[in-house]
Formats: C-alpha cells, structure tokens, sequence
C-alpha cells in the first residue's frame, strides 16, 4: 500500500472513531485520543462545522478538519496526520508534518510542503514553493512559477520550467529536463540529458519537412540529408569562392587570385583584376582581360580573345534579319589584322566612298548610260541619211533609209532640190539643196542634217 493510501486509510479510521465521541454542543464534533495530556481532546474553535480530532489538534477556520496529534487546520482546510498543517483557505495536508500553507495548496505525503497558492506537493519531502507549481515524489522541489518537478530530488526552479526524472534540474524559464540527471538551463529548450552525459532519443517518426515545419527530425530523415551533404562536398572540392576578394574558381586546379577574377576549366588562369579565364588552360592575367577557349590567352589589358590561331568561327545569326533590324545604322567595316585583333571604321575613314558618293556615282552612271544609248541611236540616225541623187531633167529627189550601229537602229527621211542652173554660163552651174530627218527607234534621239551643192 503507498504512503498516500496509507494516510488516506487512517484519516478515514480517525473520522469513524471520533464519530462515537459526541458533544453537548449541537453541531461542534470534538474528538479524543483516549490518551492522558493537558489536552487530551482536540479544540475545534471553528464554526459549528469545523472538526478537530487528536492530542493538540486545531481546527481554528470555518469547516476546517484537523485530525492526528498536533494537527491544525485553517479555513475550510483538511489536515490528516501528526503535526499536518493546512493553514492555507481551502487548502489540504496529509501525512506526517505535511503543510499547505498558500490558499487551495495541497501537500501529500510525510514533511510535504505547498506553501503557494494553487501548489501541490506530492510525496515525502516535496515541496511547492512557486504559485500553480507542482512538485511530485520524494525530495522533489517545484519553486518557479506554474513549474512542475517530477521524480526523486528533482528540481523545476524557474517560471513554466518543467523537470522529470529523478535528479532532473529545470533551471531556466520555460526549459524542460526530461530523464534522470537530465539538465535543462537554457531558456525555451528541452534537454534529455546534461552537458556530460548525453543519452538518445530513439522509435521517433519521421517529421513534416517544409519551410514552415516545427518537427522533430530522425535518423533517416537525416541519413538523406547528410547522403546529400557529402555529395555537394564531392562536389564542391571543384568549386570555391573567395570572399576576401571576390574571385570564383570552377574545375581541376583553376586559379582565380586577381580581384573578381573568375577561372573556369582545368588549369585556367585568372590572376587580373576583373579578369575572366573560361576553357581549360585558358589564362587571363592582365586588368579587365578574358580569354574564352582551350588555351586561350589574353595578352594585354581590357583585351578579350577567343580561341587560338587553329579555331575557325561560325555566327549563323549574323545575316538574318532580326540582326539586321537590331544592328541599325550608321554602320562600320570591320577589319582585322594578321594576329586576328579587330578593329571596325567607317567607309570614309578607310578612304572609302560613302553611301551618298555611290548613289551619286550611280547616278553619274545612269546618265552616261542613257548618253551612250543616245550617242548609240545618233550614230545609227546618221548612218541611215543619205542625200537623194538627182538624175538629168530631175529637180528634185526624197529618200527613206533605215540605219544601224551596235545594238541600235533609226529611220529617216531625206530631200534634194535643184535650187538653180547655168549659173556660171550656159551650160555650168548648178545649185542644189537638201535636208534629211533620222529617228531611232529604241530612245527615239532625233539627228538631222541639211546641206547646199553647187556644181559646174
């Protein structure tokens, strides 16, 4: 039987002995233990309900029980055992110099003590000394506020702290001690053990993992994720960045010590400032240089390279229309010199003509082509004029002809007449005239001709 039944059986046994014990007051019960002493009978001072039972037992409050030697009771307290004391309104103590001294304590057990309001202390020796505490089993002590001691000679010492196990010590607000000798003495934590003794906690579910999880996780949960870890640390062996100067190293043995330099590929280096070395054993070493290809070298500052001597270079976009569209003007020549470095310049600084001196030029063009097909049908014309002969007794002659030069041709129209005769004498001198019209036929260039003979 424990010791709290035990107490619980003698108060029970009490309250049956004293009921054979009668008083001449109406109401008032007042006991006796049958034994010799000043005071043989208990002093119940109380109200008519009040009850005290045993050799110096007080029931001083309204309603209060008191029963065992030297027991004592306040309002509407119970005391069960020697020396209990329930001093505290409506309070309860049992067992052997038990107390309850803060209002609604409740101390069980020999030596327990709840001298707070709302406390309990259950055991022998427990004690509850914060308010709304709770202190269980032999030695426990629960002194913070709404804390809680369970096990032998735990301790709960601060406000909401909890400690269970025997030798569990709670010392810190809203801390939890869970097992023997377990400490928790750092605030809003839980502790299984102390900083010398650790002990696992095992059989624990996996927990919810999300960005807004609280879980627990366990051993596989964790499994995986170190299985992950391990697995980036391969891989980080690769990748590195220096956060003193910026720099940025990726592949077998890069470097990358300029100021935000970045060395990409094996054996590629980028030891300028702002420099960028990408493709193995590419290297850029100058101020603000990059080379981008398998041993690609910049050699000079703010220069960027691109392959070696041996790469050829394909930029399929180049002529499509969206790069045209996107270019704009005005536009430059682009020109490059034996070691490949370009440079681009517009047609008039290369001596060039411009696109205003080539329309021009084609203008220029045009009209001497046009002058050429005219010469072309001119020459044609001429070839088709041909002056009409006068035969004897004629006075006059017109002729058609047709002309051809090259890939042109002209028709025309010709006339000749006998202006005079016997000018000089009889016989002699003779004056004709004549005049013809030719056109071509491609152009329509007109030529013409006229023209006196005078003969004798």
């Amino acid at each position: 039987m424990t010791n709290i039944s035990k107490i619980f059986a003698w108060a029970m046994l009490t309250i049956a002995a004293g009921a054979m014990f009668v008083p001449d007051r109406a109401h008032a019960v007042e006991c006796s233990n049958g034994g010799a002493g000043p005071n043989p009978a208990g002093d119940d001072t109380g109200d008519a309900t009040a009850t005290a039972c045993g050799n110096g037992a007080s029931a001083a409050g309204n309603s209060a029980s008191a029963y065992g030697s030297g027991s004592s009771a306040g309002n509407y307290g119970a005391a069960f055992g020697v020396n209990s004391a329930a001093t505290g309104n409506n309070s309860s103590a049992f067992g052997l110099g038990s107390s309850a001294s803060g209002q609604s304590g409740a101390a069980f057990g020999s030596g327990s003590n709840a001298s707070a309001t709302d406390s309990a202390a259950l055991g022998p020796g427990a004690t509850a000394t914060g308010i709304f505490s709770a202190a269980v089993a032999t030695g426990s002590l629960a002194s913070g506020e709404a804390s809680v001691a369970v096990g032998r000679n735990s301790r709960a010492s601060q406000t909401n702290a909890a400690a269970f196990g025997a030798g569990a010590r709670a010392t810190a607000t809203n801390a939890v001690a869970i097992g023997s000798s377990s400490v928790a003495d750092v605030a809003n934590t839980v502790s299984v053990e102390s900083s010398t003794n650790q002990r696992r906690i095992v059989n624990v579910d996996e927990g919810t993992l999300s960005a807004t999880s609280t879980d627990a996780v366990n051993g596989s949960q964790l499994y995986q994720t170190n299985q992950l870890v391990a697995s980036i640390a391969d891989s980080s062996q690769y990748f590195k960045v220096d956060a003193a100067t910026g720099s940025i190293s990726v592949g077998i043995n890069p470097q990358s010590s300029g100021s935000n330099a970045i060395a990409m590929g094996t054996n590629s280096v980028a030891t300028g400032a702002n420099s960028t070395a990408i493709g193995p054993n590419s290297s850029a070493t100058y101020k603000n240089s990059a080379a981008f290809g398998n041993k690609a070298k910049a050699t000079r500052a703010n220069q960027q390279v691109f392959g070696t001597s041996s790469n050829t270079y394909t930029m399929p976009g180049l002529t499509s229309r969206r790069s045209k569209l996107a270019q704009g003007s005005p536009t430059h020549i682009v020109t490059s010199n034996a070691n490949g470095d370009l440079a681009a310049y517009t047609p008039a600084a290369l001596g060039l003509a411009s696109t205003s001196d080539i329309v021009g030029l084609q203008s220029e063009i045009d009209k001497l082509g046009r002058r050429d097909r005219a010469l072309t049908e001119g020459l044609a014309s001429v070839a088709s004029l041909a002056q009409p002969i006068l035969l004897p007794g004629q006075t006059f002659a017109m002729r058609a002809g047709w002309g051809g030069y090259d890939d042109a041709s002209a028709v025309s129209l010709t006339a000749a007449g006998l202006l005079a005769r016997d000018l000089l004498h009889s016989g002699s001198g003779t004056l004709i005239a004549d005049a013809g019209i030719g056109v071509g036929t491609n152009e329509g260039e007109v030529a013409g001709r006229a023209g006196v003979t005078f003969g004798w």
